[in-house]
């Protein structure tokens, strides 16, 4: 049990950030419901302030975690749903700019939240 904890552990970590900042992009990121249940569907709003590339996409990327295990992950389009099948759980979500040539990966924003039994 002990290893799924560092594996999930692992994994947030690497879905937060695995390239240098973009200091020309900023982003805000935002839940349709800040305060959601096992089995609802939310969507992810996001605004991205300056010039995303060609070669450039930018995503949300979801992370839960429940008793140091990952339970849910998965990324999605801004504006996208994204059900919520397993809970309780606690997670993140990251607004990212993805590059798709460069292996960079940007954060703009991240917005926490916990899934309801």
């Amino acid at each position: 049990m002990k290893r799924l904890a560092v594996v999930a552990a692992a994994t947030l970590a690497l879905l937060a950030v695995t390239g240098p900042a973009d200091a020309a992009l900023t982003g805000t990121l935002t839940i349709s419901d800040p305060t959601p249940s096992v089995g609802d569907v939310v969507t992810f709003d996001a605004t991205v302030d300056g010039k995303v590339g060609r070669k450039q996409k930018v995503e949300v990327a979801v992370a839960c975690v429940a008793d140091g295990v990952m339970v849910l992950q998965g990324a999605v389009r801004p504006g996208q749903p994204f059900p919520l099948t397993f809970g309780p759980a606690d997670c993140e979500a990251h607004l990212r700019v993805v590059e798709m040539v460069k292996s960079g990966v940007y954060v703009l924003d991240t917005v926490r939240f916990r899934i309801a039994a």
